[in-house]
């Protein structure tokens, strides 16, 4: 049988705020790269503002402790045994430890970034 964790409702609320928070700082980035391909003169500029903003992305996606239920339930920054009393840490791995599920996450996302960085566009020029 699944237990199921009852929700506590501050750390909810607090997620909720950061949530909402990064969401208007993301929202904000978007649109300031949005303005600035209405501005470009040319298809490499619209390129080059593409990249960084797909690098803006995947640097802001929501994986920092203050957007995580667990670590602000179990906050890190008490020590390092809070993670070894989370939940999620008990299914997935401590976050901070190599190869737990969190960890092969922001690998994938370093290699995206990687990625795009060297190959979704390098400075070439177009006709």
């Amino acid at each position: 049988m699944v237990r199921k964790v009852k929700v506590d409702e501050e750390i909810r609320k607090k997620l909720v705020v950061n949530l909402k928070d990064w969401r208007d700082d993301l929202l904000e980035m978007i649109n300031e790269k949005i303005k600035e391909i209405e501005k470009a003169e040319t298809v490499e500029k619209i390129m080059d503002i593409k990249k960084n903003l797909l690098l803006t992305l995947l640097d802001n996606l929501p994986l920092s402790s203050d957007l995580c239920y667990f670590c602000l339930k179990y906050d890190p920054e008490e020590g390092e045994e809070r993670c070894n009393e989370c939940e999620y840490g008990k299914v997935h791995g401590i976050c901070l430890q190599i190869l737990s599920d969190f960890d092969l996450i922001r690998r994938a996302r370093d290699l995206l970034e990687f990625l795009i960085e060297a190959k979704y566009y390098s400075g070439e020029k177009y006709d």
